[in-house]
Order: structure tokens, then sequence, then C-alpha cells
């Protein structure tokens, strides 16, 4: 599908020149008879190529040369340069028959530098300022399509002078036909380059703006060449400058080889910045002399620059060479956006040096296809770019997606404050406090776990824990580092929280808000446990202490937070003291409280609790050897948070 577009872009490339290509009718000695072209009319116009009866260093006026004799006949298209010295003047002639009388036109295009033309004696054209003295000479690149008087013959005679070009002479053959179809001609082609500059600078703006929003260089240098491209292709060929601006013939000539070496100069930077890998860098410093030896030329004369335009051409045809080695090395490695460059490459290279031998060619035939390579070789650029731009953006996609997929996985085992603190540059060990400090811990117990015979036991064991952590989480503040409770670990019939460490309480009371989250904790399981249905009453054990407390992350290995410290162990010994208070054949939750932690409620929350006196009971907390009493409350039912039976036993 792809190598059809380019087959048919080809083909209608050249057939869009093919009007150009009259069927040339050579001059033989000054004369050319056109007889049979003009009763026929087998093609649109004629070439007027051959040998033109030439006059070196006289200009003769239409009259007068008729009885000068002839020495000499020149080579047209050719520049004078071959036979005579570069700088000078001189008068051509050529006469022409036809068969019959018609409205017939001559196009002129390729003469340097001043120009006079007289057809049967009338002064029909004139460029410019034809003089003998270089001093009144006038240069000009004027060319245009001139109306023939009706006639049968035509003696056509021209006055060129050059006194700044290195090649003099008419370099591009007039083309004698009809006036309309010449002018039809001319217009398409005009309109042809006008499309192709406009599309080409519209481009380059495209790739100009994505460079600005993307500060990539890729798009810039694509964008530069656009904007030299668009220059060179209006100072030559129809050169549609011409239709709105008067340029001088010097700035004309200067912009037109200057845009020359900067198109292949850019050409060559674009395929490296976007296949630098592929680029065979060994010979950068090879390439940048090259570019500085070149460059020196720019700031010559017109007749420097176009006596060494040669080491230009072939400079760009190594330019040429360079790209297409560092575009076969991309394709032969697979590179994102190389088919569609080289084969852009392949077709504008092929034109390109078409476009480079006519440069160096003295005898230039009116062949001009160089505007659709380069707008072919742009659109393939830009193919390629968009490529790329795709595949990164796919990557880029991809790697949102996935960014996203390990966010979401993160915030299962860390703090959502910690993700942003870590993308903020923090690292890990910054992102949870590390001091020692005090906190109130619960230890969570489901009592005689292992006993509970139903299918949906761990499922039970599941939602009771997704909702504790749940409540846990409420006030969460990344920015305070606030909660109602940090999770420390899971075990697998309970849990242990911290509350005050490493999140601070919510009110501020580390105590008082312990207290109301166990007791959150024990309603949460009598609820799921009625679910439950089943025929025992569950029961569950909550230990609270509060005491010292400290983060740290492992020095080694994974960097998992935890928390370690006396506040963690006597919680839990404090929730095995049921064994002590709750007899054996008793199903009853319970809530049992270090002593500092029942000091540190509210009057109306102490009121629920019982003294437990370890003394009377000859009992004691494992790790607490200080203790003499302890307080707890028997929860029977998830609707109540006191014991019914507890209202003439209160905590004294």
């Amino acid at each position: 599908m792809r190598s059809g577009f380019w087959i048919h872009f080809i083909i209608l490339t050249f057939l869009s020149g093919l009007p150009a290509l009259a069927v040339a009718q050579p001059i033989q000695n000054g004369r050319a008879d056109l007889t049979e072209w003009s009763r026929y009319r087998i093609t649109e116009s004629v070439s007027l190529e051959g040998d033109w009866d030439f006059h070196w260093e006289h200009l003769y006026d239409p009259e007068e040369v008729k009885t000068v004799p002839v020495t000499e006949h020149l080579k047209v298209p050719a520049a004078w340069t071959s036979w005579h010295k570069s700088f000078g003047y001189g008068t051509y002639r050529a006469q022409i028959k036809v068969a019959v009388e018609d409205d017939y036109g001559l196009f002129i295009s390729g003469i340097s530098s001043a120009t006079r033309l007289w057809v049967n004696g009338k002064l029909l054209f004139e460029a410019g300022t034809v003089s003998t003295d270089s001093r009144t000479h006038k240069p000009s690149r004027k060319m245009g399509v001139i109306q023939l008087p009706p006639a049968t013959h035509y003696d056509i005679v021209i006055w060129v002078s050059n006194y700044e070009h290195v090649n003099g002479g008419i370099k591009i053959p007039l083309r004698f036909g009809l006036y309309k179809g010449l002018a039809a001609d001319i217009q398409r082609h005009t309109l042809l380059d006008a499309f192709v500059i406009a599309a080409i600078f519209a481009i380059g703006l495209f790739h100009l703006v994505t460079a600005m929003i993307r500060s990539d260089i890729i798009p810039l240098s694509l964008a530069l060449l656009c904007f030299t491209i668009s220059v060179r292709a209006s100072f030559t060929g129809m050169r549609v400058i011409d239709a709105f601006f008067d340029i001088p013939f010097l700035v004309s000539y200067k912009i037109e080889y200057v845009s020359f070496y900067l198109v292949g100069t850019l050409c060559e930077l674009s395929i490296m910045f976007l296949f630098y890998q592929d680029y065979p860098k060994k010979l950068l410093p090879f390439r940048i002399a090259c570019h500085a030896l070149i460059y020196p030329l720019l700031f010559t004369s017109l007749f420097i620059m176009s006596k060494y335009l040669w080491i230009v051409s072939i400079h760009s045809l190594g330019i040429i060479g360079f790209g297409m080695y560092t575009l076969l090395q991309a394709v032969r490695r697979k590179r994102v956006g190389a088919g569609w460059l080289f084969k852009g490459a392949i077709f504008f290279s092929a034109i390109a040096t078409f476009d480079i031998i006519q440069s160096l060619m003295v005898e230039r035939k009116y062949i001009y296809f160089l505007p659709l390579g380069f707008i072919g070789f742009i659109l393939s650029f830009s193919a390629s770019i968009a490529q790329i731009y795709n595949n990164i953006q796919k990557t880029m996609l991809d790697a949102v997606e996935s960014k996203h997929h390990t966010l979401d996985q993160l915030k299962k085992i860390v703090y959502p404050h910690q993700i942003e603190m870590i993308g903020d540059g923090e690292p890990i060990e910054k992102t949870m406090p590390t001091s020692q400090g005090e906190a109130c811990v619960i230890s969570f117990d489901i009592i005689s776990s292992s006993k509970i015979q139903h299918e949906k036991a761990k499922e039970f064991f599941r939602k009771v824990f997704m909702r504790c952590s749940e409540i846990m989480m409420e006030g969460y503040d990344g920015v305070e580092l606030k909660a109602a409770a940090y999770r420390i670990k899971e075990m697998g019939d309970g849990f242990l929280c911290s509350v005050g460490y490493p999140f601070k309480s919510l009110t501020g009371h580390m105590a008082q808000d312990a207290l109301k989250l166990a007791q959150e904790f024990a309603r949460i399981f009598h609820e799921e446990a009625r679910r439950l249905e089943y025929p025992d009453l569950l029961s569950c054990g909550v230990g609270l202490a509060l005491e010292s407390i400290e983060g740290f992350y492992p020095a080694s290995g994974t960097k998992e937070y935890d928390l370690y410290g006396k506040a963690i162990v006597l919680a839990t010994r404090y929730e095995g003291m049921r064994k002590a208070i709750v007899k054996e054949d008793e199903q009853s939750s319970i809530i049992i409280l270090q002593e500092r932690v029942y000091f540190s409620l509210s009057p109306e929350q102490r009121q629920s609790f019982q003294l437990f006196d370890l003394e009377a009971a000859k009992a004691a907390v494992r790790d607490d050897p200080a203790a003499k009493r302890l307080y707890f409350l028997k929860l029977f039912d998830s609707a109540t948070v006191e014991s019914p039976d507890l209202s003439e036993k209160k905590a004294s």
C-alpha cells in the first residue's frame, strides 16, 4: 500500500513536468524551419536550442546585424564562458520559419544578466540595461512571456551583457509556441511552485510551534529546513518571489546560493538529530571541517561564489551520501520512522542530484522538479517524526498506565503522603517519623478463633479487619500527619494499631481516642458475628496500653516501616489478662485498660469500667511488674458498650 503511494507520487511528479519538455527543433547555423511543427502542432512548444549566430563584443541593432557577416555560431543553451571570458557582451540572432501565421509567443527565463530582445525589428523585451561598460550595465533576472506579431518568418535578435556571474549568455533556451499555450503553461508552473512553497512554509510553521511547545530540537531543525526550502524555491524555477518583490539581481543570486548551501546543511542536521545513534559520529569532525571550509564562500562576491559553486555542489552530494548512510543504518536497525524518511530521501536525493548536475552544467534545460522533490521529502520527514512522536506518546501512555497501576499497588502498602513525598524527591526513610514518641496501642484479638467451624470464617475475619482498617484511616491528613490510628500489623486472628504515633491523634487525647476506637472495633466485630449466624456466642479481647514507642526502617533489605516499643508489648500483655478476668465458661468480649490509660480517660468514660486488683487476685501483668491494678469492661452485646450487670459494680 505504501509502496504504491510512492510509485504514484513519482509518476505524477514527472508527468507534472512534461509540459515543460517541449520537443527540441535544433537551430542550425542561426536558422530553424518550423513549418512542419506549425502545420501539425505535435507539441505545445519548441525549445529554440542549437547554433545561434553570435557576435562577441558587438551590439548590433536588428537592421545592422543583417549586413554583418557571421563569424561565429554559439550553442544555446550554454554560457559563452567556454569560448570567451566571463565578463562581456554580445549579440545573438536566430531566424525562424513557420508555415502559417498565428498568435505565437516566446518565453524568456534563463538569460544573464542584462537583455534586450527584438523580433522582426521591434523591441519586445528588456531586462536590466545592456551596456559595453560595466559602469552603465544594470543586471536583471526578469523573465516573461511575450506575444509575437502574426508572421511566417521571425528574426530574433538578442543583446546580452554580463559583468557579475561566472557564466554569461543564454543558459536556458527560449521557448517558441502559441502565446496562450505558453502563458497557460507558465501560469500552471508558477501556481505549482507557489502551492509547494506555501505548503512547505505551513509545514514549517507547524513544526516550529511543535518545537516551542515540546522544547525539542528535532522539529525545530525541520522547521528551519522548511523555511529555507521555501526561500530557495521562491528564488528558483519560476521565481515566485518576483511577483511580489523587486529583488535586486545580486541579492537574488546570493539568496539562491546561500539557501542552496543551507538546505543541505539543515538536511544533514535534521537527519542526524532524528537518528543520532545511527549517524557516523567518528566522521563528525570531518563533516564540521567540510562545513567550515564551505562557509567562507557565502561571503564572497557573486563571481567567486558562482565560480566555485561546484565545491558546494560536491559538498551537497556528500551530504546526500551521509544522510542516506544514516537512514540505511536506521532502517537496518528497524528504527521507528526510518522507513518513511528513507523512501522520501531516495525520492528527494534523485531529484536533488539532478538539480545539482544541472547547476554544474553549462547547458541547462528547463526541467524543474525540485519543488515537488522538496515537498515529498518534507512530507516523508513529517511522517517519520509523527511516527516517532506516536511511538513516544504510546510509550508514555503505557508508562503512565503502568505508573498508575504501580501507585495503586503502592497505596496498599504505603500512605498517600509517602507517595507524594517520594514523587517530590524525598527518600522513603523521610516519609514517616523515626524519632521516639508515645502512643496508646490497641491489641485486638478474636477469642478462640481456631474453634470457629464455619465455611465463611476467613471471610468473617477479613470483613472485620477491613472495616476496622477503614475507621483507622478516618481523619487522615498527610500534611499534618493525623489519623484515627496507625495499623501496626495484622495477625491471623487479630491486629495491633497505635493512636498518637506515628499519626497524631485527632483530638490530642490519645487514651480517649483509643478507647472510642476500641469500642468501635468491638461493635464491628459483633455486627459481623450476627451476620455470620453462628450458633455459639463469639467474643473478642481488646487491650490498651500507653507507653513509649518508636518508628524505624531496617538498615538493610526492603525498607518497610515498622514500630517497636513498650506500648506494643504491654498492649498484647493486657489483652492476654482476659484469661484471669473472664471465666472459662463465660462468653464475653472484653476491653482491658492499663492503669495509665484508665486515668487518662474522661470521668464519663471511666464510669463504665471495673477495677481488677492484681495483688488480691494474685496475678501479674507480664513485662509490667509494677502494675497493681487494671480496669476492664465486659461487652455481651454489640448494641451496648457497657454490660447491663455493671450498674452496681462501678470502679472505685
